[in-house]
């Protein structure tokens, strides 16, 4: 039993981590699953009921992302030399962090589609290079692996916003500040981000949930509004620090109010066609923005609650990449729930499958791509300047 106990043990030693940033992340990514494993049982419940009736739940992940690459790209910009290498750097370390595992999974994927369809299989070269959904969706944005969506939208965001903050800081920077091009890039990003939404919103019908979900939702350039709300955040936190730790409570009693209002009036956005394809992913981006100074302030935990926040924190992308299309559709093309009894069965053997193959995973297989990671080269904290 110990030998077993030992291949699944992982270090949940949380030295150098942010509690309250780990809630959101753990938050993020059980609320993620269970949207998923909702399909397990969505026939033996009465239609139309949801456990979590919230719209945007990957905004967890969206804005928490824009927070954390946001504080590395203010210290990083705010150094004395500013140049191309920096950004070089930045990006083979996110890329190196996140690419490698994303296109082993869709790899083995492919290998068994290959394998086992019975019909033609078109290969997916557009998730391969992120651009299954970067201004228009896929014909069928569920033929492959339809969550690779959100990972898209994140790895352009590492590549687009230092590019353009580069960009800036060559044309610009001996006009304004760092700050005043920092708050610019930002604005700009948010505006044009929701001027593309408003454009293709007057341009279409009226439309249900879904077709939403595919036209609006999960498009790249529709969503890198969501991230900079995060990055934005980071901004008031780098140039206004006493602001931002003053206002953590206000700002948390404002993101439990918008939270209650857009839970308790899902279905009022839901059957507001305009609101929900322009401002509706605003409003929720704004909302979980207001969270971030109070988890930013909660530095630790302590007992079984900091051992389970961490262990859901350090296991979030394996269980991002493996919970939907690995798992939860395998089981559900191989083992069809015939009844109840049969069906929460299957949803408590997902919940099994799940967290036992993604602690397998991080430990063999992300632990040791994150430690050659750290033997890229990092950005020197002594040369940070304000």
């Amino acid at each position: 039993m110990k030998r077993i106990i030992d291949i699944f043990k992982i270090d949940l030693d949380a030295t150098g981590r942010t509690f309250g940033l780990d809630i959101m992340r753990a938050v993020g990514i059980l609320t993620v699953m269970e949207e998923h494993s909702f399909h397990l049982i969505a026939d033996y419940v009465p239609h139309g009921v949801v456990f979590i009736p919230y719209m945007d739940k990957i905004s967890f992940f969206f804005v928490l992302s824009g927070f954390l690459i946001g504080n590395i790209i203010m210290k990083l910009y705010n150094r004395e030399v500013f140049g191309a290498k920096d950004v070089v750097i930045f990006w083979i370390r996110r890329w190196v962090r996140t690419v490698p595992l994303y296109i082993l999974v869709i790899t083995g994927l492919v290998i068994l589609r290959y394998t086992f369809t019975r019909v033609g299989f078109v290969f997916p070269w557009r998730e391969f290079v992120f651009f299954q959904c970067f201004y228009y969706p896929e014909a069928d944005p569920y033929y492959f692996y339809p969550e690779g969506w959100s990972l898209a939208v994140e790895e352009w965001f590492y590549f687009l916003v230092p590019a353009i903050i580069f960009v800036c800081h060559i044309l610009f920077s001996k006009i304004i500040s760092k700050k005043q091009l920092l708050i610019n890039v930002i604005l700009s990003i948010i505006i044009g981000s929701t001027a593309l939404r408003v454009h293709r919103a007057l341009t279409t019908p009226d439309m249900d949930i879904y077709t939403w979900n595919i036209w609006f939702y999960k498009i790249v350039l529709f969503r890198l509004d969501t991230i900079m709300f995060g990055f934005f955040a980071a901004f008031v936190r780098y140039y206004y620090r006493s602001f931002w730790d003053r206002s953590k409570n206000i700002c948390f009693y404002l993101f439990l109010l918008g939270m209650v209002i857009t839970i308790v009036f899902h279905e009022y956005w839901r059957d507001h066609s305009l609101w929900l394809k322009t401002f509706f992913l605003t409003q929720t981006g704004i909302i979980m923005m207001l969270w971030l100074p109070k988890l930013d302030s909660m530095k630790t935990g302590k007992g079984f609650w900091l051992k389970l926040i961490t262990y859901l924190s350090k296991l979030t992308f394996a269980l991002f990449l493996l919970n939907r299309t690995p798992i939860l559709k395998s089981m559900m093309q191989l083992f069809p729930a015939k009844n109840l009894p049969m069906a929460l069965g299957e949803y408590l053997l997902y919940f099994i499958l799940i967290f036992g193959s993604a602690t397998l995973f991080h430990k063999y297989l992300e632990m040791p791509i994150m430690t050659f990671r750290e033997r890229i080269k990092q950005y020197p904290d002594h040369q940070i300047s304000k």
